[in-house]
């Protein structure tokens, strides 16, 4: 499939060497598949024909990730969420998907972006703003816990206080959302599996 086993080796360094050479011929088949008029790169309306990928409430999303990338960046992204890599990778991904905008923080707009999309009109504009206020009033308290060494300075928060820097409050860090999905959260990030094909 590939001209020669350097560019299969080289895939593979690029990816982390989280897949096998035959995930890899694999996943050249399934690209091919995709890329229905083998332009060398997979369109938004392609990436939707996927069913799995097709009901996910994030598509949106997710497609603006992996719209126009060739065979070694689709590798390159799927790697990031293979059973095989590593949580720090997985959750830089998530970060990814979270931080609408890519400005390296995701904020008040990312996550009231991202709600949207998982709930779509089934909350009131009051519940989806009550609980991106909550998830901002999360952030803060982690910025406060990661930011004060000592712990006697983290008590004595008034709530008006805690108002006022939610509004402050850029958004979560990637370091920070690494800090919110590690250490026994890794589970909640989506993990794909390639399947061999047989032939």
């Amino acid at each position: 499939m590939f001209s020669s086993s350097y560019e299969q080796t080289e895939i593979s360094s690029y990816c982390y060497n989280v897949f096998t050479s035959a995930e890899i011929q694999t996943l050249y088949k399934r690209f091919q598949q995709l890329d229905k008029k083998h332009k060398g790169y997979i369109s938004e309306d392609e990436l939707l024909n996927i069913p799995e990928l097709a009901i996910n409430p994030l598509a949106p999303r997710i497609v603006q990730l992996f719209v126009n990338v060739n065979f070694k960046e689709f590798c390159r992204l799927l790697s990031l969420l293979s059973k095989n890599a590593n949580e720090k990778s997985k959750i830089s991904f998530m970060f990814r998907v979270y931080d609408v905008d890519a400005d390296g923080i995701v904020s008040r707009n990312d996550l009231e972006i991202i709600l949207r999309q998982l709930v779509g009109s089934t909350l009131s504009e009051e519940k989806i703003d009550a609980l991106v206020q909550k998830a901002m009033n999360e952030v803060l308290e982690l910025e406060n816990n990661t930011s004060n060494s000592d712990s006697n300075n983290r008590k004595n928060n008034s709530s008006s206080s805690n108002n006022n820097n939610i509004n402050a409050l850029p958004g979560l860090t990637e370091s920070a959302f690494y800090s919110v999905f590690s250490s026994g959260n890794a589970e909640l990030v989506p993990t794909v599996s390639i399947h061999e094909d047989d032939d």
